[in-house]
């Protein structure tokens, strides 16, 4: 791939990155307009903590392709460097407290394990899953994440965060998860209530599915239009 062209693809994966991260989290910022920070332009209605917040994710790109570099799987170390990328936007050292979670309807796990747990869930993402089951990891990654809860907040975005190097390490792209903030909310509270990891795999397997076959048809008809 020439260098061009891998540039558009990154800009490609921020753009999907990003916007599906903002969507789930109750941002109504459209696509256009996170394509339109990427580039450096104003944006009229948008709030200065959605510009930074996108360009916490650009941030976060660069950790992945630095990570990727070294080879480095997602662990307790790595999870701190990729929620770095977001120092400026909220606390990013491991909670000191139990935070209070409506909308996923439960507690997590007592501060004081967080570290133990962390290492606990990684250990187990690298060993329990073989070749061709790259969804499910990055579902179990995602889904413990959420369950320990190692920030005060944000959690679920740093959870997406790892989800998303998670499959870029085995060689999978960047993905849009497709799915609106009442889906992957329910997703996610079913997921802890019933430590199952299936719907939430099916759901990045699609996207996966999705983003491949747009780039071939990108690489049929050299644009990145339809995209």
């Amino acid at each position: 791939m020439d260098p061009l062209e891998r540039e558009k693809r990154e800009r490609i994966d921020l753009l999907d990155y990003a916007w599906s991260d903002l969507r789930l989290d109750g941002s109504a910022l459209t696509r256009e307009g996170v394509a339109s920070i990427i580039h450096g332009e104003l944006v009229r209605n948008v709030s200065i903590a959605e510009s930074s917040e996108v360009r916490c994710h650009e941030r976060a790109m660069h950790t992945f392709k630095g990570l990727l570099y070294m080879q480095i799987d997602i662990d307790r170390a790595s999870l701190q460097q990729i929620a770095g990328s977001w120092e400026d936007f909220f606390d990013t050292g491991f909670r000191r407290g139990s935070p209070v979670l409506p909308h996923l309807g439960f507690t997590p796990p007592y501060h004081g394990d967080v570290a133990k747990l962390l290492d606990e869930l990684f250990r187990y993402a690298q060993s329990a899953y073989g070749a061709g089951e790259t969804e499910r990891k990055a579902a179990r990654v995602h889904n413990g994440l959420v369950y320990i809860y190692p920030f005060t907040e944000h959690s679920e975005m740093i959870a997406r965060a790892a989800m998303q190097y998670t499959l870029l390490r085995e060689g999978k792209p960047v993905i849009d998860l497709g799915l609106s903030e009442r889906e992957y909310n329910q997703m996610v509270a079913d997921a802890i209530r019933t430590g199952d990891d299936i719907p939430l795999a099916r759901a990045i397997e699609l996207a996966v599915k999705r983003k491949e076959i747009a780039f071939e048809l990108t690489d049929d008809d050299g644009s990145l239009s339809r995209q």
